[in-house]
């Protein structure tokens, strides 16, 4: 097989992965927590983003601008549970 048709077989099962990671993110805050989170598609953006500026722009090592991605992502992660949804926690929906 050619290089590129591995290539584009790796890049699909890396999506694949990607999307199942997000699939789990969904379906884990909606069990336990019961609110529809549509921000964790936009918290795994922003992760990434500070990844690659953290890598490419202040020129960081790789493993180092991951784990500070990771970090502030949690800690944003808290911060908007704290100041958003926990207000609505145990709140009816019902009219």
């Amino acid at each position: 097989m050619s290089f590129l048709i591995i290539q584009s077989l790796v890049n699909g099962v890396i999506l694949g992965l990607l999307y199942l990671l997000m699939a789990i993110g969904f379906t884990l805050v909606f069990g336990i927590m019961r609110v529809v989170n549509f921000a964790h598609g936009e918290f795994y953006m922003l992760g990434a983003f500070a990844a690659y500026f953290a890598f490419a722009v202040a020129g960081l090592p790789y493993p180092v601008a991951v784990a500070g991605a990771f970090g502030g992502a949690i800690v944003l992660g808290a911060i908007i549970e704290r100041v958003v949804f926990r207000p609505f926690r145990g709140m009816s929906f019902r009219a």
